[in-house]
C-alpha cells in the first residue's frame, strides 16, 4: 500500500548514513491475502501457508529492492488478526529493535492517528518513527543539521541517542555537541567517562 513508501524511502536514506539492520514485515490475515492471491483458502484457520508467504516475502522483497545503503535486509510476513500494531510490536520487542519505522495515512482528524499508529506509539517501547504517505514526504534529502545537540546521561539508552545524533550529522555534514549534566555532589560519571 501506498503509505509504506515514505517509510521505505526514509530508511533507505537512513541506511545511506550509516550500517542499518531492517526487518520488513507486513502483518496479514491468512484469509484476506488467500483472496487477495486467488489462492484456496487453508482447511485450518491460520495455518501456516508456505505457498501464501512465498508471495507475501515476494511483494515485500519488491517493495524494499530499491533500499540504499548499507546492513542485512530480512523479510518476515507476520501472520496475525486484530490490531496489527500489537504484532508489530511483539515482533520489534522479539527482535530487539531500536526504532519501529512505519508509514502513515492521512489523518483520520485534526491531530489524530490511525489505530495502528496510534497503538505503537503510546504502547511501544522503543523508539516510533511514523513517516506520511510518500506524496508528503518533502525534501527529498533529509534536512541540512548544522548542529545537533544530543543529550546523554551515560547510560546505554542516552549513549545510544549520541550515536544516532553522530550518524545524523556524518549525513547531513553538521556538528555534533554534547550535553551531560551533572549535579555538582555527584562525581561518579568522570569515573564513567575514562
Amino acid at each position: 500500500d501506498r503509505s509504506c513508501l515514505g517509510a521505505v524511502e526514509l530508511t533507505s536514506r537512513l541506511r545511506s548514513a550509516g550500517p542499518c539492520d531492517v526487518i520488513a514485515t507486513e502483518v496479514y490475515s491468512p484469509s484476506e491475502m488467500t483472496r487477495h492471491y486467488g489462492l484456496v483458502p487453508a482447511m485450518v484457520p491460520f495455518q501456516h501457508d508456505a505457498k501464501l508467504e512465498k508471495f507475501l516475502e515476494r511483494d515485500l522483497s519488491k517493495r524494499t529492492s530499491g533500499l540504499k545503503g548499507t546492513g542485512e535486509l530480512t523479510v518476515r510476513p507476520y501472520v496475525g488478526t486484530g490490531n496489527a500494531a500489537d504484532h508489530l510490536l511483539d515482533l520489534a520487542e522479539r527482535e530487539q529493535a531500536s526504532v519501529v519505522i512505519t508509514g502513515r495515512h492521512s489523518p483520520v482528524g485534526p491531530f489524530r492517528f490511525e489505530w495502528v499508529t496510534e497503538t505503537l506509539l503510546h504502547e511501544g517501547r522503543m523508539s516510533v518513527l511514523v513517516v506520511p504517505d510518500s506524496i508528503r514526504l518533502q525534501p527529498p534529502a533529509l534536512p541540512s543539521c548544522k548542529r545537533i545537540l544530543a543529550a546523554t546521561d551515560l547510560t546505554e539508552a542516552g549513549n545510544e541517542a549520541v550515536r544516532y545524533a553522530t550518524a545524523l550529522a556524518t549525513a547531513t555534514g553538521g556538528e555534533v555537541h554534547l550535553l551531560h549534566v551533572v549535579v555538582d555532589s555527584d562525581r561518579s560519571w568522570e569515573e564513567k567517562t575514562r
